[in-house]
C-alpha cells in the first residue's frame, strides 16, 4: 500500500509576485511543451475513505506533522522532489497551525493566519507536489472564512492557486489560475500566454468569473477539473457547493516548460482597513486525469 502523502508547507515566504489589479482572445490548440526530466509525482494513493479512487494527494490535516516540517532540509525551490518546502520565521505560531475547533469533518482542520503586522511578510501556504507530471487533474478543498476576520478590504486576497513555474530567463507572473477574494466577492480568475517567454505585461490575456459575495461561517466546497494548456483545448471547471459555476474551454495557463502545482492558504500584499485573516482549510484532495467529481469532493456529512 502507497502511503497517503502529506502536503508541504509554505509559510511567511518573502518570495514575492505580482497580482494586477486587470480583470479573454484564444491562440492556436498546443498543448503545453512539458519537459520533465523525471516525474516523482504520479503515485496513485489508498484513500482513507471508501470509493475514492485516482487520488494522488489526500489531506485531512487529522495528524500533527508541523514540527517535521520546520525540519525540513528543503528550503529552496526543487520541484522533483518529494516536496516543495519554503520557511522564513516559524516562530510566528498563529502563521500556521492545527486546529480541533473548526473542522469540516473529522477531528482537525489546518488554520492559516497573517497579519498586517507580520511587515514583508505576503504569504502563509501550503503546497503538494511541486510540479504536475499530466495536463489533466483535479483538485478539491473545503474553506472557512470566519466573518470576524473576513471584513471587506479593496485589497484583494488569493486563496487558492495553480501556481506557475517560470522558465529560465522569466520572472514570476500573475498565478495561471487562482480563487481570490476581492472587496467582498469571490472570483477566479485565470491568466496564460503562448508566447515562449511571457511576463504580466504581454501575456496573451486573462479571463474572471463573479462568484458571488463570500460566504462567511460556513464551509465552502470547491471542486476544480484543469486541463493545462496555453490552447483552446485547455478546460477550467468550478464546482461550489456541489453546484457547476464555471464551464471554461480555452487557455488557461503559460507557455512553460513544468507544469503548475497547486497550493492553498492566504496570499495577501496590501493592507487597506483590516488587521488579520485566518483562513480554515479541511478535506484537501487532488485526483488524477482518471479522476471523477465522486473521487476529490469533499465527503457528505
Amino acid at each position: 500500500m502507497k502511503r497517503i502523502q502529506l502536503l508541504a508547507i509554505s509559510l511567511l515566504s518573502f518570495i514575492t509576485f505580482s497580482c494586477d489589479k486587470a480583470e479573454i482572445v484564444e491562440p492556436q490548440s498546443q498543448a503545453n511543451n512539458i519537459a520533465l526530466k523525471a516525474d516523482l509525482s504520479q503515485d496513485v494513493i489508498i484513500s482513507a475513505e471508501p470509493g475514492r479512487n485516482n487520488l494522488l494527494i489526500e489531506e485531512r490535516f487529522e495528524k500533527s506533522f508541523l514540527q517535521s516540517i520546520f525540519d525540513s532540509k528543503y528550503t529552496q525551490f526543487r520541484y522533483f522532489e518529494p516536496y516543495y518546502r519554503i520557511f522564513s520565521d516559524p516562530s510566528k505560531e498563529y502563521a500556521f497551525k492545527q486546529s480541533t475547533g473548526i473542522k469540516r469533518k473529522g477531528n482537525a482542520s489546518a488554520r492559516f493566519e497573517m497579519r498586517n503586522t507580520d511587515k514583508g511578510i505576503i504569504r502563509t501556504e501550503m503546497m503538494g507536489k511541486k510540479a504536475e507530471g499530466s495536463p489533466t487533474r483535479w483538485y478539491a478543498a473545503s474553506l472557512y472564512l470566519p466573518a470576524k476576520y473576513w471584513e471587506r478590504d479593496d485589497a484583494w486576497d488569493i486563496i487558492t492557486q495553480m501556481n506557475g513555474v517560470p522558465d529560465e530567463g522569466e520572472s514570476v507572473r500573475n498565478p495561471a489560475i487562482s480563487l481570490i477574494v476581492s472587496r467582498g466577492r469571490l472570483m477566479l480568475k485565470t491568466c496564460y500566454s503562448a508566447r515562449p517567454i511571457n511576463t504580466d505585461a504581454n501575456r496573451d490575456g486573462q479571463k474572471s468569473w463573479d462568484l458571488g459575495p463570500v460566504e462567511k461561517d460556513k464551509w465552502l466546497d470547491i471542486v476544480f477539473r484543469v486541463k493545462y494548456s496555453y490552447g483552446t483545448d485547455g478546460i477550467l471547471e468550478m464546482w461550489k457547493n456541489g453546484v457547476k459555476v464555471v464551464s471554461y474551454k480555452g487557455p488557461n495557463s503559460y507557455n512553460d516548460k513544468i507544469l503548475p502545482f497547486f497550493k492553498f492558504g492566504i496570499y495577501k500584499r496590501n493592507w487597506e482597513d483590516v488587521s488579520s485573516r485566518v483562513l480554515y482549510v479541511d478535506e484537501v484532495r487532488v485526483g488524477n486525469g482518471s479522476a471523477t467529481y465522486k473521487d476529490v469532493a469533499p465527503s457528505t456529512i
